[in-house]
């Protein structure tokens, strides 16, 4: 894993030289019919004022003893600090055992807005800790809290979906996650369907409000996200991955890349891909070997991507789901997945076992399809040999995972569950 100036400074390297050149480039072509404009100027009421300050948490290293604390500014803090303890301290600054200090960073083609984070490392697995953003290590201020991810094997729940928007239904089944008490939220890419444009920031800042409003336990823990890529992250100028996909970058501590592996204690090893929106497929095969193999005594790999291998609603022959089958799933199938996450067509799914590219009772379950609160579309497909359920229906998947045993639950925007499995493996 790159440490924390790698990450913090190798993935921010892009200059406002080169995103301006970049943005040039797209306007000198703009009269071309085979570039899409910037979209008209977003006119919704900000809401950037309510999420300022207030913080979420992703991992770019070990999810037991690691947490990466991000908040957004108006402007950059004199000092980035957290303060923090295993005890609750009421908000009271000085009280709080420890510290750490973070770095700001602006993106390139948002000024005007300060990104702050903090990494705290070695955490006790876990445990709850208590925390404050703290320029100042004096006076009063408001107290969040996470917990660690246990090292020991004990159970693990998370919740899992994907293809958000920042609409009603969007705010309701964040905040159904919440309820259920996850230890982290997974999306599969197509989150403020903001399109890699700084004229839709107002997309981001209502789904970052949907979020931190909604992804709070009962008892008031953070829920942190992790994060796959998804097409609408992307913008179609020409450059790297921070021009091509600057907010997902820019706002989410991740590794530094659009794919990634976090390790959840003995139990669950969990991949996230890159669809080919910034990166081809064939040139993460490699390295997802690699990550299968270094966490082989992991009792289950799960990945989660964007672009499905077997659609709901899109053609079986698309062109990045065939990528996905001819470099992914031999080793989807060869690391015996028992689930993968696959979203995109906004629907609801599930496939029955699938090895080898046809039904086995030890194959992999395919859950999707990326219908978090973007409108439902039609299945397509039905009918089809893979697909055991399906349906229009907005939804999160509620996964309770132990030694042995996973239990999957489908809870639609009114909270009622209407499909369930269970794999005893």
């Amino acid at each position: 894993m790159p440490n924390e100036k790698e990450t913090l400074e190798g993935r921010f390297a892009l200059t406002r030289r080169q995103f301006i050149a970049g943005v040039a480039g797209a306007a000198a072509l703009a009269a071309a019919p085979t570039l899409s404009a910037w979209a008209d100027e977003d006119k919704r009421p900000s809401v950037a004022d309510k999420i300022f300050n207030r913080p979420y948490i992703t991992w770019q290293n070990d999810p037991c003893t690691t947490a990466t604390i991000t908040w957004q500014s108006a402007e950059a803090p004199k000092q980035v600090l957290v303060r923090f303890d295993t005890e609750t301290r009421g908000g009271k600054v000085r009280k709080y055992a420890k510290e750490a200090e973070g770095r700001s960073w602006t993106i390139p083609c948002l000024p005007g807005r300060s990104i702050n984070s903090v990494e705290l490392t070695g955490l006790t697995p876990g445990t709850r800790y208590y925390f404050v953003l703290a320029e100042k290590k004096s006076g009063e201020t408001t107290e969040h809290s996470f917990k660690t991810i246990p090292n020991d094997g004990s159970p693990l729940r998370f919740v899992a979906g994907g293809d958000q928007n920042w609409g009603p239904v969007a705010r309701k089944l964040c905040e159904l996650a919440g309820r259920e008490a996850p230890m982290f939220t997974v999306i599969g890419g197509d989150l403020a369907y903001a399109n890699g444009d700084p004229k839709n920031i107002r997309a981001w800042d209502n789904w970052f409000k949907n979020w931190m409003d909604g992804q709070v336990t009962p008892d008031g823990l953070i829920v942190p996200m992790v994060l796959a890529i998804g097409n609408h992250e992307t913008n179609k100028l020409e450059g790297g991955p921070e021009v091509r996909a600057p907010f997902y970058l820019g706002f989410f501590p991740q590794g530094g890349k659009t794919y990634f592996s976090l390790r959840f204690g003995p139990l669950l090893h969990l991949i996230a891909l890159d669809s080919g929106h910034i990166v081809p497929h064939a040139e993460q095969t490699a390295w997802f070997k690699e990550v299968v193999a270094k966490n082989a005594d992991a009792k289950y790999h799960i990945p989660t991507y964007h672009v499905p291998f077997f659609p709901s609603h899109r053609e079986f022959e698309g062109g990045l789901s065939v990528a996905g089958r001819e470099q992914w799933m031999p080793i989807v199938d060869e690391m015996r997945a028992p689930l993968a996450f696959e979203h995109h067509d906004h629907t609801f799914k599930r496939t029955v076992p699938i090895r080898n590219g046809e039904k086995a009772d030890d194959g992999t379950v395919y859950l999707g399809d990326g219908c978090m609160g973007v409108g439902p579309r039609e299945i397509d497909n039905a009918g089809v040999w893979y697909l055991e359920k399906a349906s229009s229906t907005a939804h999160i998947w509620v996964v309770d995972m132990a030694d042995g045993r996973i239990a999957c639950r489908a809870i639609d925007k009114d909270g009622k569950e209407f499909d369930s499995i269970t794999l005893n493996r």
